[in-house]
C-alpha cells in the first residue's frame, strides 16, 4: 500500500442514512413515498395508501429475494425500508430457529413427555420441534440471564449491514417507543426513543449519519426535528441539519393532502 498526502474534499453534504422515527400512523410512509426515484421496502403492509415504487415483503425469505434484486440492478437513488422494528420481530424468529439449530438449542422448543401428557402435542411428536407459531414456541430472548440475545442481535446485524452495503441513499423507518429518563436536574421526565431493544438500537444509530424524529406541528404540517437532547435521539452529521426542525410537508386541510413537500431541504445535492 502506497501514500500520498491527499487531502479530502467532502463530496455531498446529505445524508447517505436516515433513519426517521414516529408514532404509528404519523405519515412517515406517505411522506417517503413523495421522493423522487425512491423504493419503498414495505415489511409491515402499511404503505397501502400511499402511491410509488412500494414493494410488499411478508417474511425474510421475501426480503432475502427483494434485496438480491436491489443489489443486482441498483434501481433506485432512494431506498426505504419500512419498518426496522419489524425487522426487529423477523430475526427474533430467525435468531430462535438458528438456536434450536444449534448444538447449545438442540432440546429448546422441542415436544416432550410433559407436553404429550398435557395434551399439547401428539404423542408421535416427541422429540420434535414446535412450529413457530405454536402456543409452546417459545423466543430465543427468554432465555435466562440474556444469553438468547445474542442470536437474535446476529440475525438483526447480518440483514441491517446488507442494507447498508445497498447503493444509493438508504432511510429506514421506525416507531417510537416512550420511555422515562432522569433529567440534569435528576427528576424523571418523560421522553422518546427509537424503538428497538437493547443493542439492536445502538447497531442501527452508530451507523447512520442522521436521524431525525418526524412530528406534526400545531400548524398540520410535517416536521423533522434533528435536535438532540436529553430525551431524544435525534442529530446529524450534515451541518445544515444540526440541531433544526425542519419543515418538510405542508399540509392542505381542506385536500387532506400535502400542498408542497421540501425534501430538498433534507438532501441539498
Amino acid at each position: 500500500m502506497e501514500f500520498t498526502k491527499t487531502k479530502r474534499v467532502i463530496k455531498s453534504h446529505s445524508p447517505d442514512e436516515l433513519i426517521i422515527y414516529s408514532k404509528p400512523k404519523m405519515g412517515k410512509t406517505d411522506l417517503v413515498s413523495r421522493l423522487d426515484d425512491c423504493g419503498i421496502i414495505e415489511l409491515e403492509k402499511g404503505a397501502n395508501y400511499v402511491s410509488g415504487y412500494v414493494h410488499d415483503v411478508s417474511n425474510l425469505e421475501e426480503l432475502d429475494k427483494i434485496m438480491t434484486w436491489l443489489e443486482k440492478e441498483n434501481p433506485y437513488k432512494y431506498i426505504v425500508f419500512d419498518t426496522l422494528t419489524r425487522l426487529e420481530e423477523w430475526c427474533e424468529i430467525e435468531g430462535t430457529l438458528n438456536y434450536m439449530n444449534s448444538v447449545q438449542g438442540k432440546k429448546f422448543n422441542r415436544v416432550t413427555e410433559e407436553h404429550v401428557e398435557m395434551g399439547l402435542a401428539p404423542a408421535n411428536r416427541l422429540g420434535q420441534q414446535f412450529p413457530v407459531g405454536h402456543q409452546c414456541f417459545e423466543s430465543v430472548n427468554t432465555l435466562p440471564q440474556g444469553f438468547g440475545y445474542r442470536w437474535s442481535r446476529e440475525s438483526y446485524k447480518k440483514w441491517f449491514e446488507r442494507m447498508r452495503a445497498l447503493q444509493g441513499r438508504k432511510i429506514y423507518l421506525a416507531h417510537i417507543k416512550d420511555k422515562f429518563i432522569e433529567s440534569k436536574q435528576g427528576e424523571q421526565v418523560s421522553g422518546r426513543d427509537i424503538d428497538l431493544t437493547g443493542k439492536l438500537k445502538s447497531i442501527s444509530t452508530s451507523f447512520s449519519d442522521t436521524i431525525a424524529y418526524l412530528n406534526r406541528g400545531t400548524d398540520g404540517n410535517t416536521y423533522l426535528s434533528f435536535q438532540a437532547g436529553e430525551s431524544v435521539a435525534e442529530g446529524s452529521r450534515s451541518k445544515h441539519l444540526t440541531g433544526q426542525n425542519i419543515l418538510v410537508g405542508e399540509w392542505d386541510k381542506e385536500k387532506k393532502d400535502y400542498s408542497s413537500v421540501h425534501w430538498d431541504r433534507i438532501y441539498i445535492d
